[in-house]
């Protein structure tokens, strides 16, 4: 089964009002989290800062955000090669979970 990864958003924060746009997204907390179907990793979290531009032309009012256009954005800020390299880290730690170094089997005599 091939691991599989999920995005998510916890934090959006805004610019009150930039020019006639109100709750500007400036910068968005995210996290990229994989599973195996049986291991789950420790998500990687990161921020991603947005640059104010009050002639933005495609401007999406703050109520018709979706989950889909926010992470869009921070995933087109990160870039596909970091977002590679993101998932290898995942990869091995799946991997490792899986096919752990070291077990902790307990005690023999406590059966």
């Amino acid at each position: 089964m091939a691991n599989t990864y999920t995005w998510d958003i916890s934090l959006i924060q805004c610019r009150p009002e930039v020019g006639i746009m109100t709750n500007y997204v400036v910068s968005v907390n995210w996290s990229l989290n994989g599973t195996n179907g049986t291991w789950t990793t420790a998500p990687i979290v990161g921020s991603v800062d947005f640059t104010v531009n009050p002639d933005k032309p495609d401007y999406t009012p703050f109520d018709e955000l979706t989950k889909e256009q926010v992470l869009g954005w921070v995933q087109a800020s990160i870039g596909a090669e970091n977002i590679a390299v993101y998932e290898v880290n995942i990869d091995a730690d799946l991997f490792n979970q899986s096919n752990p170094f070291i077990v902790f089997p307990g005690f023999p005599w406590a059966k």
